[in-house]
């Protein structure tokens, strides 16, 4: 979804990035068939998102503490970024 700007290009750790139709290609480059392949998210802390967003991102620290105060940050919502892959292939 966010191409070259994913949050997780950072050569050298990360060399190669794939879609679903790459990896699929690959594989079946190779003799494997994808019998699966799918995404998974994870559940993020408000508090993260508010802190990379308002103090590291926007430098707002007043609005961050405000929100902190309120309470709401102590949630956590399920997000999938579609950015962690799942593929089970067969060799052909």
């Amino acid at each position: 979804m966010r191409g070259r700007h994913w949050r997780q290009i950072h050569p050298p750790t990360h060399l190669h990035y794939f879609s679903k139709q790459t990896v699929t290609d690959l594989l079946k480059r190779h003799g494997f068939r994808v019998c699966y392949s799918g995404s998974d998210g994870q559940y993020r802390s408000l508090a993260t998102i508010a802190y990379v967003i308002l103090m590291i991102k926007h430098h707002q620290p007043a609005i961050y503490e405000t929100l902190k105060r309120t309470g709401i940050l102590r949630f956590s919502l399920y997000l999938n970024l579609f950015d962690i892959m799942f593929i089970i292939a067969r060799k052909q």
